[in-house]
C-alpha cells in the first residue's frame, strides 16, 4: 500500500504543491538554518505558510513556529494530519 510507502510523504508534497501551481499560485519554499516550511505563498502582501504532513498527528511544527516568529503576520495552513484534510484541500480551489 503507498501510504505505507517511506516516500509517501515526499509524493503527498508534490501533490499538494502541483494542485497550488494547477490554480496559478505561485509556491516557493522556505528554508532557514535548520528549519523549513513545505511551501509558502504571497497574497496581496499577506504570507501564508504550508506545511504538508502525510501522517495523523504533527510531531515537529518548528518550520512553522520559525516562520511565524521571522514573520508575525504571516498565516499558517497546515494540510494533512490536524489540519484541513488532503481531500479537502485537493477539491478546493484554494
Amino acid at each position: 500500500q503507498i501510504k505505507n510507502s517511506p516516500i509517501f510523504g515526499r509524493l503527498l508534497e508534490n501533490c499538494v504543491i502541483a494542485h497550488l501551481l494547477r490554480l496559478n499560485i505561485d509556491v516557493n519554499y522556505w528554508r532557514e538554518k535548520n528549519v523549513e516550511v513545505d511551501a509558502v505563498h504571497k497574497q496581496e502582501g499577506l504570507l501564508t505558510a504550508i506545511e504538508i504532513k502525510s501522517g495523523l498527528r504533527i510531531r515537529n511544527k518548528s518550520g512553522l513556529n520559525a516562520f511565524a516568529a521571522k514573520y508575525p503576520r504571516s498565516k499558517n495552513l497546515i494540510v494533512g494530519a490536524s489540519g484541513i484534510s488532503i481531500e479537502k484541500f485537493l477539491e478546493s480551489d484554494c
